[in-house]
C-alpha cells in the first residue's frame, strides 16, 4: 500500500501499489522506478490537486468507471460537469490517455443527453486549466463555432 496526500487539509489515501502502478505509468516511475524519494518513502503529495477529483480518479481506478453523475447538482461554477473537467486535467497530467478520453466523453455525452450549452465559465476554465491541443479545448471551440454558425449568441455574449 502506498499513501498519497492532498491539500488543503491534508487528506490521505491509501491505495493499493500494484494496482495503481501497474494502471497508471506515472506512478510507476515514481514508486518503482527508485530515483524518487517517493520509491523510499512509499508516499506522494500532490498539494494542488483537489481531493474530490482524486475520489474521482480512485474510482475509475478501482472500477474502470464513473458512477452516473446527475446534473441537476451543477452550478454555472461547480458540480459533477465542472468536476469531469477537472478530472480530465487531472488525467491530462498524469499523461494518463485513457481517463482523459473517458472523463471527456463522459462530459459531452451529458452535455448532449441534456441538450445543456457548456456555460462561459465552462469554457474559461478549460481554457485556463489545460493546454494546446486540449480534446477539451477542442470540445469548447468547436462548440463555440457551432453557436455562432447557428446564431444563437450574438456579441453580447461572445465578448463577455
Amino acid at each position: 500500500m502506498i499513501d498519497i496526500f492532498n491539500s488543503p487539509g491534508k487528506e490521505q489515501f491509501r491505495i493499493h501499489k500494484e494496482l495503481l502502478c501497474s494502471r497508471v505509468p506515472y506512478f510507476e516511475k515514481m514508486f518503482r522506478d527508485g530515483g524518487f524519494i517517493e520509491s523510499v518513502d512509499q508516499t506522494a503529495s500532490f498539494p494542488e490537486d483537489d481531493p474530490a477529483i482524486f475520489s474521482l480518479f480512485l474510482e475509475w481506478l478501482y472500477t474502470k468507471n464513473l458512477a452516473p453523475i446527475n446534473v441537476a447538482n451543477s452550478t454555472e461554477t461547480s458540480g459533477p460537469l465542472v468536476d469531469l473537467m477537472r478530472l480530465y486535467q487531472f488525467a491530462d497530467k498524469l499523461c494518463l490517455l485513457e481517463l482523459a478520453d473517458y472523463a471527456i466523453t463522459i462530459l459531452v455525452s451529458n452535455y448532449d443527453h441534456h441538450h445543456l450549452p457548456p456555460s462561459q465559465f465552462a469554457m474559461k476554465l478549460a481554457y485556463e486549466i489545460t493546454g494546446a491541443g486540449s480534446g477539451l479545448r477542442a470540445f469548447m471551440v468547436n462548440f463555440l463555432f457551432f453557436r455562432v454558425e447557428q446564431n444563437k449568441w450574438g456579441t453580447k455574449e461572445l465578448c463577455e
